[in-house]
């Protein structure tokens, strides 16, 4: 779940955000398994996360930048047409 908060002045719109990310994953053991140790594993993490961007509208056109960061930094970039 995330919380944002936008501000929007004529074409342009400036966001950020929070939230939190959580992930749980099952590991196969055994013979045939992935782990090294041949036990089945599983893990749960769990991490806040933060992002922020920015939206122009060009006419029928809008691009949109953001910032997204989990573990590592993910930066996106859209390009679309409004109708």
């Amino acid at each position: 779940a995330d919380l944002l908060a936008a501000v929007s002045v004529q074409d342009l719109t400036l966001y950020t955000g929070i939230g939190h990310a959580r992930t749980i994953s099952h590991f196969v053991g055994g013979v045939d398994g992935i782990t090294v140790t041949g036990d089945t594993g599983i893990v749960d993490s769990s991490q806040i996360h933060y992002l922020a961007g920015i939206n122009i509208k060009l006419n029928q056109v809008f691009l949109a930048l953001q910032l997204d960061r989990h573990t590592q930094e993910t930066y996106s970039a859209k390009l679309g047409l409004r109708f």
